[in-house]
Order: structure tokens, then C-alpha cells, then sequence
């Protein structure tokens, strides 16, 4: 350290720092008045002349280091700067674009939908997606193993490590397949099949009354054709059950085609 000392006093010496004890009042108390010229300065310093070089040598050992620090008063401070650039410098944790964020939440919803299991989704997200497994298999301390008819999914720290699963039958694809027999909607009765039998059948209400002939095989949307007298006979084309209206059969009464309740025919 002291040579350190020694060597950073004589570089300042030698910039131009002939002055150095007049800037600093400590100095002056070590030191004493100084005389003689700028270029070649003398000290007294305990009754006896020195160069004033050899002086400031000494009087920087004294204060340690103090004399060097304040002849330099310009001088940048070396680890502020270092500091500062250190932080301009560092890399910054860069927080994900709002864009980029925005595209991977799509992407993981488009999974979900299409019942895709992603390496990273949450166990809720694999509920979205495929339902709730055959079984659950769990391996402490934080990992489980789904199974499922069409393979298994395993997670690690509740999420997605791992998955062998089939592709998923979305309704899509069966909605491709031609059915095997076209569906019924209001106002059009159901194609029917080849070799199809037809039954004869008798109107049969209570009290003598009359049956319905409906457009549709419902009595809220079916719009009433004609009425059809007890003890008639009809030709019954089909006849069909539909969800919350019971059974039904299509038949033709006076030119007109359409639905009675099945109910009150007797064969």
C-alpha cells in the first residue's frame, strides 16, 4: 500500500500539480509556509529545507492518502462511474411483449377447445380440455398421472410434464358423417326408409271426439291441418318417439300429410 501511495502522488506531481498544498489546509498544518519559487518550491518543515516534492511524499503518508484525493478535486469518482455503468449495462429481466402474451393465451385456448393436451397446462386446463380422467395416480412428493381411455397425462408441480394421448373426436368430425338416416326438423317429416312397412291403423278418442292432424309431431309447434273423425281408418307411413313429445306417426288424411299422436290410434 505504500508504494501504491508513493507512485500515485508522483504521477499527480508530474501532471501539473505544483500547487498541492496551498489547496489543502491540512497540508498547510503539516507542512508549514511555503517559500521559494513555482518551479522548483522549497519547504520548511521542522527547521530544515526540503523540496517540496519530497515534502507532499511525505505528507500524503501522513494523512493517508488525504493530500492525493483533495489535489485532485476534478478528478471522477472511478466507482460511481463504474456503478453506473453497471447498471446501464446489465440486462434488465425483460418482461414478456403484451403481443407476444396475448398470442400464447390464444394458442392455449385453441388447445382447449379442439380438447388438446400442451405440455405446461395446468391440471385445470387438462379438466377443460379432456374431462375428468379414469384414474388419478399420485407420485409423491408433487407429480401425478392421469389415465384416460385414449392414453395418459403426467404432471409435475401441477402441470403438464408429459402426455401420450389420442387426438380427440370432436363433434366436428362426427357431424362430417353422413347419418344413417336424415334428422327430422319442424314442418318435414323424416325421409323414409326403403322396405319401410305400413300399418293400417284405427282412430280411436275418447267420447267419440276427433284426432289432430298436425304439421309437426308436437303440440306446442304443430299447427293443427285438419280433424280426423273417431273410427277412421289411416295408412300410418312411421311412426317415431321425439325428446319431451312422445310418439307420433305420419299419415295422409283429405290430401294432406302430417302427424297424429299415436296415442289414440289402435292397430
Amino acid at each position: 500500500m505504500l508504494r501504491k501511495d508513493i507512485d500515485l502522488i508522483e504521477a499527480a506531481i508530474e501532471t501539473g500539480a505544483g500547487s498541492i498544498a496551498r489547496q489543502v489546509p491540512r497540508a498547510r498544518r503539516c507542512f508549514g509556509e511555503i517559500r521559494g519559487g513555482e518551479d522548483r518550491e522549497m519547504i520548511q518543515v521542522d527547521s530544515v529545507r526540503i523540496p517540496f516534492q519530497r515534502a507532499v511524499l511525505l505528507g500524503a503518508l501522513s494523512l493517508g492518502g488525504d493530500l492525493l484525493q483533495a489535489a485532485q478535486p476534478g478528478a471522477p469518482d472511478t466507482t460511481s462511474a463504474a456503478a453506473a455503468q453497471a447498471e446501464q449495462t446489465a440486462p434488465a429481466d425483460a418482461a414478456p411483449a403484451p403481443e407476444n402474451a396475448a398470442g400464447a393465451g390464444e394458442a392455449m385456448a385453441d388447445a382447449i377447445r379442439a380438447g388438446t393436451v400442451l405440455t405446461g397446462m395446468t391440471l385445470e386446463q387438462v379438466l377443460q380440455a379432456r374431462g375428468e380422467p379414469i384414474r388419478k395416480e399420485v407420485i409423491p412428493p408433487d407429480a401425478e398421472l392421469w389415465h384416460y381411455a385414449a392414453g395418459e397425462v403426467a404432471f409435475s408441480g401441477g402441470r403438464v410434464s408429459y402426455e401420450n394421448l389420442a387426438a380427440a373426436q370432436s363433434a366436428a368430425r362426427s357431424a362430417d358423417r353422413v347419418p344413417d338416416e336424415p334428422a327430422a326438423t319442424p314442418g318435414t317429416p323424416p325421409a323414409r326408409r326403403s322396405g319401410q312397412s305400413v300399418e293400417r291403423a284405427t282412430v280411436h278418442t275418447p267420447g267419440d271426439g276427433f284426432l289432430a292432424l298436425r304439421s309437426d309431431p308436437s303440440i306446442r309447434r304443430g299447427r293443427r291441418l285438419d280433424k280426423i273423425p273417431h273410427g277412421t281408418v289411416l295408412t300410418l307411413d312411421e311412426c317415431r318417439t321425439w325428446p319431451e313429445d312422445c310418439r307420433w306417426c305420419r299419415t295422409r288424411f283429405r290430401g294432406q300429410t302430417g302427424w297424429v299422436f299415436e296415442r289414440y290410434v289402435v292397430r
